[in-house]
């Protein structure tokens, strides 16, 4: 992928959820938490004269609040553009 997340965004690309095999179709789910694979992460953003750098990796699975999700259409890809703030948990 050519895009570069910047500051202290965050691009993602969402993750199907499955419930017993079957695949629950977006429109149906009733969570406040959505579920990603990180694919680009920038370098942080300056904040008291320090660097704030996003505590996530490429190829991270985190949960993240879809509130504060900006949609990207890129390559005929829809990604979705995070904020650091906006990330919940990631897997471990």
């Amino acid at each position: 992928m050519s895009l570069q997340a910047l500051g202290n965004r965050i691009i993602v690309e969402a993750v199907k959820k499955e419930d017993d095999g079957i695949i629950v179709p977006e429109s149906s789910r009733t969570n406040d938490q959505e579920k990603a694979k990180v694919l680009s992460v920038g370098p942080g953003r300056v904040v008291n004269g320090g660097l704030d750098v996003p505590g996530v990796a490429v190829g991270d699975i985190i949960y993240y609040s879809p509130f504060g999700a900006t949609k990207l259409k890129y390559e005929d890809k829809e990604y979705l553009i995070l904020n650091n703030e906006d990330i919940l948990a990631v897997e471990k």
